[in-house]
């Protein structure tokens, strides 16, 4: 978990896949005009936010859904 500017951004371990893949869910508070920019743009500029945010402490970092956004507040 990190704390920016912006607010929290968190991972949240899931199961992982049937072939061992593992995979999270990601918690992250941002401002409403970056989340928009973020939610309806392309998953390779989403996943080099993520790695910018986060790092790769985890390995490599791929959008497995579309990011979704709700208003906090």
């Amino acid at each position: 978990e990190h704390f920016l500017p912006a607010g929290p951004f968190a991972t949240l371990p899931l199961k992982s896949d049937k072939d061992g893949t593992h995979r999270s869910s990601i918690v992250w508070v941002e401002r409403s005009e970056d989340a928009e920019k973020l939610v309806d743009g392309d998953d390779l500029v989403f996943e080099h936010e993520l790695e910018q945010r986060f790092g790769l402490k985890l390995g490599e970092i791929r959008v497995a859904d579309r990011p979704r956004a709700w208003p906090l507040g």
